[in-house]
């Protein structure tokens, strides 16, 4: 994955727009250095909201518990991604979102013994039906978009040290990020893959393994901060706003920034091949239109 920091995106754009370089674009006190920290941060979150970026897509996995309904969506959560519910305790789809309407009909009705449950958004959290007496013990899965799109380094977990929001630190050979600020507890650290995982007063969310590449943070806070988005886009994105911001003609910028962002989209993710082909072999489609598309009676036969 190609990807560079906050303070090489923001030297970059400065030179090509006029200005000069600085050691630490997020120590300096340069008006414009500033600008660009604030208007990179804004870039940042309008492309998130530009695509399901390929890199921002995320699983979710909590297992549930008897009687609880209600369940926290993730810290970094954007939007669901749709028909991607399993339970795959009972390997059958998770019925939902529901709709008011059909929250209100179900509540409406006896609930007997289940053996699924279905969801809706509510509140900002994930709501279960059925609400009352919920059935625990079912392994819920779902894919979501993140709108995380910072990296921020990662360090061993130390005890009895206090975490800012979007610290990742590696322990027992997973990543994980803090979602509450707070101290750490003095020895052990966060372990497990649950939802929220308590370490004193901290609050930590499993991440991933050590060798996974994922956004921590909607917002770089130093110039080491690093940029999941194409480097490009970033610097040309960076300049058309602050060109915009100062008042200047972007009609080249714009340009300019819409042809390198059509060009990430396109590379953002595979697409499959279509065939024309009426049979595949082995679970594959057939490359090319031949017999295979012949109907079994013959051409034009009966």
């Amino acid at each position: 994955m190609n990807v560079t920091t906050a303070g090489d995106i923001i030297n970059r754009a400065a030179v090509e727009v006029g200005l000069s370089p600085v050691s630490d674009p997020y120590s300096s006190t340069d008006p414009n250095i500033v600008q660009m920290r604030y208007l990179l941060d804004s870039l940042g979150r309008e492309i998130v909201h530009t695509r399901k970026w390929n890199l921002l897509r995320r699983e979710r996995v909590f297992t549930t518990v008897a009687g609880q309904a209600y369940y926290p969506l993730p810290e970094d959560f954007h939007e669901m991604l749709n028909q991607t519910w399993w339970n795959r305790t009972n390997r059958l789809p998770v019925g939902g979102p529901l709709s008011p309407q059909e929250w209100q009909y179900l509540k409406a009705r006896l609930v007997g013994v289940v053996f699924n449950v279905l969801f809706r958004p509510q509140q900002g959290m994930i709501e279960l039906y059925p609400d009352t007496n919920t059935p625990g013990g079912y392994e819920i899965a779902f894919e979501y978009q993140s709108e995380w799109w910072v990296k921020n380094p990662v360090g061993a977990w130390a005890g009895s040290t206090t975490y800012l929001r979007g610290t990742v630190v590696s322990n027992d050979g997973n990543a994980y990020v803090c979602q509450t600020a707070g101290t750490s507890a003095s020895s052990g650290g966060p372990t497990g893959t649950d939802i929220q995982i308590a370490d004193g007063s901290c609050i930590w969310d499993f991440v991933s393994t050590m060798d996974y590449l994922i956004a921590t943070s909607d917002e770089p806070t130093d110039s080491d901060s690093i940029i999941v988005f194409d480097p490009l886009l970033m610097i040309r994105g960076l300049k058309l706003a602050f060109m915009k911001a100062k008042g200047f003609d972007t009609t080249a910028l714009q340009q300019d920034f819409n042809r390198t962002l059509d060009s990430v989209k396109g590379h953002d993710s595979p697409a499959p091949t279509l065939s024309a082909s009426a049979r595949g072999i082995g679970g594959l489609w057939d490359p090319l239109i031949g017999g295979q598309s012949v109907p079994i009676t013959g051409f034009g036969g009966t």
